[in-house]
């Protein structure tokens, strides 16, 4: 949301933002059946056609139609939220469950996110992983890569309070770019290999490089954070070929 009010991503003139939703059914429209008022729910924002090359392949994220709740539609940072009839029909409504806290739940849309970004990666147990960034989406991928049982979860951070929180929260380095030099740290760490994955949490064009250069052969980068607009980076193809290394986004 910070980013449609930067003017770096697009959304409706006047649209009410907010696509990390969770709240309280207060009325229920006609024909709406499974739910009840006073049920805690959460939602998953998007509005999906169901019939194009992507939806019928499962990947409603990818529709060439989407809608989202907070860009096109009006989201939900605002007392009450009209939910669409497609966010119901899509089965885009999601029972938020006992002793779940609607703070916590507002972390399912950007836990499905990174799970996706993860998968992507193909970190498998026991696998290595670096980090660049420590923000709020830094820190989801490092908790879900230690539950996915990641052996290695390096972090990268300038932010010395962030830098905290990741060893809080488990990573086996927490590394400083501006002090630390995270090309050997990850080499130590991998018995001189490079990491299995790294993930660029944040969307800054500088960091594609280091990226580039501490994952190991055949593995994976994934930029998941999204960039400003127009940004591009220098890039090794040779480094991409011969290390037969997998740049992906998700």
């Amino acid at each position: 949301d910070i980013r449609v009010y930067r003017g770096e991503k697009k959304a409706r003139i006047g649209v009410i933002p907010g696509h990390e939703n969770v709240g309280i059914i207060e009325e229920i429209g006609e024909g709406v059946d499974g739910w009840q008022r006073g049920q805690r729910v959460a939602l998953c924002p998007i509005i999906a056609c169901g019939r194009c090359f992507y939806c019928v392949r499962g990947l409603r994220n990818r529709c060439l139609k989407r809608i989202t709740l907070g860009y096109e539609e009006n989201g939900g940072l605002s007392q009450y939220l009209l939910v669409p009839s497609a966010i119901v029909s899509l089965g885009h409504v999601l029972a938020v469950p006992e002793g779940l806290s609607s703070e916590a739940a507002t972390l399912m849309e950007p836990l499905a996110c990174v799970l996706n970004s993860l998968e992507t990666c193909r970190l498998a147990p026991g696998g290595s992983l670096l980090l660049l960034g420590a923000g709020p989406m830094g820190l989801l991928h490092l908790l879900l890569a230690r539950a996915l049982g990641a052996a290695t979860v390096l972090v990268s951070e300038v932010n010395e309070g962030r830098l905290q929180q990741a060893q809080r929260l488990g990573a086996s380095l927490a590394l400083n770019p501006e002090r630390d030099s995270l090309g050997e740290a990850v080499l130590g760490a991998t018995d001189g290999l490079g990491v299995d994955a790294v993930v660029v949490t944040t969307g800054v064009p500088s960091l594609v490089d280091p990226a580039l250069g501490a994952v190991r052969r055949q593995g994976t980068v994934s930029l998941f954070g999204g960039f400003p607009p127009d940004s591009t980076v220098p890039l090794d193809p040779n480094l991409v070929h011969y290390s037969e290394v997998t740049l992906t986004g998700s």
